[in-house]
């Protein structure tokens, strides 16, 4: 994550930190759409209903952060021209 912060010109470096950065953000995202989807009871295979919900709520409100800002720094280090 620190790469995108001064993303290297040399191709040998950038390719690889943007492609584990949107394979991270993919995996991330997909934890946060499997976690809401148990918690609104959508995906019962997935495990239980969480037993307090504004602590799921606030689970699922920090995940969604973390993908936008994550998938922000990617495509914001991805068009600049450093």
């Amino acid at each position: 994550a620190l790469f995108l912060v001064r993303l290297p010109r040399t191709p040998l470096v950038r390719l690889p930190v943007l492609v584990v950065s949107w394979v991270g953000i993919v995996m991330v995202g997909a934890g946060v759409l499997g976690f809401g989807a148990r918690a609104a009871g959508l995906a019962p295979s997935l495990g239980a209903i969480p037993p307090h919900m504004p602590t799921a709520l606030a689970a699922l409100l920090v995940g969604a952060v973390w993908v936008t800002a994550w998938t922000i720094a990617v495509v914001s280090a991805t068009r600049s021209s450093r």
